[in-house]
């Protein structure tokens, strides 16, 4: 709570406070939350910044998930693998449905295709995500590689959806790549993952 708070007073506009998983954690200093409930320590928000929490599909039952009631937790994280796609685009929907707003975060990005990578922002357009992210899940990615993939997406994504890049730094490459993301010359709205 002191970070969150911290965050806040510093005008952070997106804050994550944890993990939304299927079990049982009674730690109150643990981020894993099985309901939505659990995170109401995250309420406080007067400044106007978003609250959010992650869910990976398969391992959150998305339709436990409640209504949002813009109170203090109003974005979902949905992070899945290609694997995955179709189910996770499902439960995509039932985060839009209950009202919150979607990120969609598609991981190990390196292993699409070009035509699979279209398919899935074409999946993505559908479902109108709040934003749709690039990862580089094993930190590995290199300066074409995001280069290529931001300008797929940012030619086929519907123009309101922000682009997001969630960069590890497994090579040390995630700020350089960061810095590249940032001057990529665009109207779109970016937002990049960062952890304390």
């Amino acid at each position: 709570q002191k970070i969150i708070n911290s965050l806040l007073r510093v005008n952070v506009e997106i804050i994550e406070c944890g993990i939304l998983s299927d079990g049982h954690y009674n730690d109150k200093d643990c981020t894993l939350f099985e309901n939505i409930v659990q995170t109401a320590g995250c309420k406080t928000n007067e400044n106007g910044s978003m609250i959010t929490c992650l869910a990976n599909y398969g391992g959150y039952n998305f339709k436990r998930l409640p209504v949002c009631n813009d109170t203090w937790i109003t974005g979902i994280r949905v992070a899945f693998h290609k694997k995955d796609l179709y189910g996770a685009i499902h439960a995509c929907g039932h985060v839009k449905e209950k009202g919150y707003r979607l990120f969609m975060q598609h991981m190990i990005y390196l292993s699409y295709l070009d035509q699979e990578f279209l398919n899935l922002i074409d999946l993505a357009n559908k479902i109108h995500p709040f934003a749709f992210y690039i990862v580089d899940s094993f930190g590995t990615m290199t300066e074409k590689d995001l280069r290529r993939l931001f300008c797929l997406a940012d030619h086929n994504l519907h123009p309101d959806i922000y682009i997001g890049f969630h960069p590890h730094n497994n090579l040390q490459l995630a700020y350089a790549n960061a810095q590249v993301f940032v001057s990529i010359q665009t109207s779109r709205k970016l937002m990049i993952d960062c952890s304390i």
